[in-house]
């Protein structure tokens, strides 16, 4: 399940990469850009992408390992591990 009505998991990832996107026309009180982080399991498995927040995307460099937390396609957290 993809939507708001997926559970809740976590997992134990690695960042590859990150990426600011222009959002075309943006409204009113709506962030100029979207911010996306590409990140694969520890334990092997299909890399994917999460949109994230301002601040997630500007703490995370490529790299970073931790525990995320997320629901369908939808970035909930991201927990970095201690090096």
């Amino acid at each position: 399940m993809l939507g708001d009505n997926a559970p809740e998991l976590k997992l134990d990832i690695r960042v590859l990469d990150k990426q600011s996107v222009p959002v075309p026309n943006p409204q009113q009180h709506e962030d100029e850009e979207e911010y996306w982080i590409y990140v694969e399991p520890l334990a092997g498995g299909k890399a994917r992408e999460f949109q994230v927040g301002v601040h997630y995307y500007h703490a995370l460099q490529p790299g970073d390992t931790g525990n995320l937390t997320y629901r369908g396609n939808k970035f909930m957290h991201f927990a970095k591990s201690r090096q």
